[in-house]
This record gives structure tokens, C-alpha cells and sequence, in this order.
């Protein structure tokens, strides 16, 4: 569906009317030129999207007919017109939290949400892929330094230590873990004399502290900062490949054994 206007349409999704209206008003005072749309369900909202162009979806998770999760499957399962989608959610576990990022959640927020965390996450939604992540902030020195041999760049299905999304990664991690909400500062190597690099800046969305079925230790990172280079490197990866994850869980990855892992420490 083509748009009319240059506005940016925003789908709201709640069961609860008053929560409609007071999201309609936090939407529309971000300062941003925004349509506002709602529905009442998951359901109603998959019947709109089949008919109205939609660029962000901002969605409750529990929902009568079809929650927010199943909402996001289909949405992303679409070859075309994949808006993006906020999830809204007082009642999130940790493993939820992973698999929200994983089906291709651009962020979830805790409710109740205010008028700053909308404001925030909707101009971060906005900003186009070739000019995201340059932010001026430098490579703190408190930040977790991890560095990994791996490359993806050629066929995801080839890197095993890595698994690239829209918005961050997912990196094994024997060693140390980052904790949760910590800042990272990432060097991927991409070929054996590492003439090129994924080097950037992230915060840890969540900490995997062991192997399991949904998939092996490690952290999922999203980006805050990439050196122009790996900024280029991963608008061309995205372009080619389109994943849906914002941030991958890794599952499907085998767990590498101690013994055998690559990373090791950036030199401080």
C-alpha cells in the first residue's frame, strides 16, 4: 500500500480504550509529523496493515484474538512493507525478552510507558539505516572489550560465533560475561589479518549464562556506535540479506566448547 503523505503513520494496539487514547496523545506530542492509527486487537490491527500503510507498529502483548507476539510473526513473516514494531508489556520474562528481539521486535517497553521512552524510541525508529549508529561517544574505557574471529559477511550460515540482526548481534561468549544493561565495546575480526573489522559500540539487552535450547551462552547487543567502515559493511549485509531479527537469540548455533573458543580480550 502506497502512502498519501509524507506523514509517519503509527499503528496503535491495545484492548484497553483508555490506554489508546492516553498512547494517541504521547504519540502525537513527540514533535514528529504522525498519523495515528488504532485497533483493538491483534487481530483488528493484522486487517488494517492488509489495507492501510503502516511505518511503526506500537502494540500491547497480552491481547484477546491475537497478542502482540503473534501480531509480530506475522508482520515480519511479510516479504513487503515490514513496518516496525514496539512492544508494549508490563509482564515480560527473560526468555520472552530474547525471543521479542529475535521475531524482529525493534524495542519493548515497560508498562506503564511515558511520553520520554515513546518520544525516544520513535526517533531512533526514524532514523535511516545508513545513518544510524553514529553517535559521538567514543570507546569508554569501562565498557566489557570483548574481540572474535568470525565472519558473516559472506554467508550467515558460515559464522559461528555471531548472528547478525537489524538493530545488533548475538555473540557466543566463553569467557566473562557482560552484564545485563552494561556497555560493550565489540571487535569482530573479518579476515585472518584483520585488515577489516566489526568494531563498535553496544549495549548487552540480555545475558544467555549458559547453553541451552534456545541456544548457546552468550549476549545479545544492541548497536550503539559503529566506526564508519562496519557501519558500511552492515547497511550492505542488511540490504542483502533483510533478516527480521532486530536482535538474534542465536538458536540453531552449536554451543563451542571452551577448549575451542576464539575470542579473547581487546588489549586495554
Amino acid at each position: 500500500m502506497t502512502k498519501q503523505n509524507s506523514k509517519i503513520n503509527v499503528l496503535i494496539v491495545d484492548d484497553e480504550a483508555e490506554l489508546r487514547v492516553l498512547l494517541t496523545v504521547f504519540v502525537q506530542i513527540t514533535g514528529q509529523e504522525i498519523n495515528v492509527l488504532t485497533a483493538r486487537d491483534g487481530q483488528e490491527a493484522k486487517e488494517m496493515l492488509e489495507t492501510e500503510p503502516v511505518d511503526i507498529v506500537l502494540t500491547d502483548l497480552k491481547m484477546p484474538r491475537m497478542n502482540g507476539f503473534d501480531l509480530l510473526k506475522w508482520i515480519k513473516s511479510r516479504t513487503e512493507d515490514r513496518p516496525k514494531v514496539l512492544l508494549m508489556t508490563a509482564f515480560l520474562n527473560e526468555l520472552e525478552m530474547h525471543e521479542a528481539f529475535d521475531l524482529g521486535a525493534d524495542a519493548v517497553l515497560e508498562k506503564p510507558v511515558d511520553v520520554d521512552s515513546i518520544s525516544d524510541v520513535l526517533r531512533s525508529c526514524l532514523i535511516p539505516e545508513q545513518d544510524r549508529w553514529q553517535m559521538s561517544i567514543g570507546f569508554p574505557d569501562k565498557a566489557a572489550k570483548i574481540a572474535v574471529d568470525d565472519s558473516p559477511w559472506q554467508n550467515p550460515q558460515d559464522a559461528d560465533r555471531i548472528a547478525l540482526g537489524r538493530g545488533g548481534l548475538f555473540l557466543q561468549v566463553r569467557e566473562d560475561l557482560p552484564s545485563q544493561g552494561s556497555m560493550v565495546h565489540f571487535r569482530i575480526n573479518l579476515n585472518a589479518d584483520e585488515s577489516e573489522l566489526l568494531d563498535g559500540i553496544g549495549i548487552a539487552k540480555w545475558v544467555r549464562t549458559s547453553d541451552h535450547m534456545q541456544g548457546p551462552r552468550g549476549v545479545g547487543i544492541e548497536f550503539l556506535f559503529l566506526t564508519a567502515a562496519s557501519r558500511e559493511n552492515v547497511v550492505r549485509y542488511l540490504k542483502k540479506y533483510r533478516p527480521a531479527a532486530y536482535i538474534p537469540m542465536g538458536n540453531g548455533m552449536a554451543a563451542l566448547g571452551s577448549s575451542s573458543s576464539k575470542s579473547k580480550k581487546i588489549a586495554s
